[in-house]
């Protein structure tokens, strides 16, 4: 098993008093917003990291170096900004023949239990598994991804990009578990869609669209993101939003019906 994380989005603009290139680089709550990442990387108990990262590279690359808690960090340069099934393309030789969990370098979630994820993936013999935090309708509609799924058994059937109202109450994260046959989704022929279609949902769609096992996971109480750190560091009031998700830990045990 390995860790993917995906550092490659720019941030314009000053962070914390300085320029700062990458979004991952951001601090909240004294520690940079990659570390999170890395620390939910080492908890999956991985044998290697990758790091995809083209702006700010430096930057990672001098603060964290080549091992992070006696793990191997490999990065995967971007000599340009590339979307999401591209930087997967780029480091497909990189992730070898292992199945890996994908992170978004720049998002947090809170009380997440990656490890607890790990086991369920292969317990259950599954294609991808994708980690979700329950969160109020409002907060839902335009943010992450929403999952239509069978309350009985949690695969999921439909993935809904950005919903424009809320599906249930659970907003899909970045954290997902892969089989490494998820390579083969790479190849050009699964690229023939316009360019806006090269995002996590629509790869995990294509895999569903095919059979495969995917279910959901309860991963967390919350999902953290850059706007929310920048916003905070501004003076801006938008911790709001994020209590509101923060519940404490997750009760596991929560019937996951759909609410229409």
């Amino acid at each position: 098993m390995k860790a993917f994380i995906m550092a490659f989005e720019r941030q314009e603009g000053k962070h914390n008093g300085g320029a700062l290139l990458n979004s991952c680089m951001g601090v909240f709550e004294g520690r940079h917003l990659i570390q999170y990442s890395l620390d939910a990387a080492i908890e999956c108990k991985v044998e290697e990291i990758l790091i995809a990262v083209s702006s700010g590279a430096e930057e990672i690359v001098n603060a964290f170096g080549i091992t992070y808690r006696d793990i191997r960090i490999k990065y995967v340069l971007l000599k340009e900004e590339h979307g999401f099934l591209d930087a997967l393309r780029l480091s497909r030789d990189a992730l070898e023949c292992d199945d890996f969990v994908i992170f978004k370098g720049d998002e947090i979630v809170r009380n997440a239990h990656p490890s607890e994820m790990i086991e369920n993936f292969y317990v259950q013999d599954l294609f991808i598994e994708c980690g979700v935090v329950p969160l109020p309708a409002a907060q839902i509609v335009g943010r992450g991804y929403g999952l239509m799924y069978d309350p009985f058994d949690y695969r999921v059937y439909r993935i809904v990009d950005k919903p424009r109202r809320a599906i249930n109450r659970f907003m899909g994260t970045s954290i997902c578990v892969f089989r490494n046959e998820i390579v083969e989704y790479l190849e050009p022929v699964y690229s023939r869609d316009s360019c806006d279609k090269d995002g996590l949902p629509d790869l995990i769609q294509r895999v569903i669209d095919d059979g495969y096992p995917v279910k959901l996971f309860l991963l967390g109480s919350a999902c953290i993101g850059m706007n929310v750190v920048s916003a905070s560091d501004s003076g801006v009031s938008g911790s709001d939003d994020v209590e509101q998700g923060w519940a404490g830990e997750p009760e596991w045990k929560l019937e996951l019906e759909p609410v229409f």
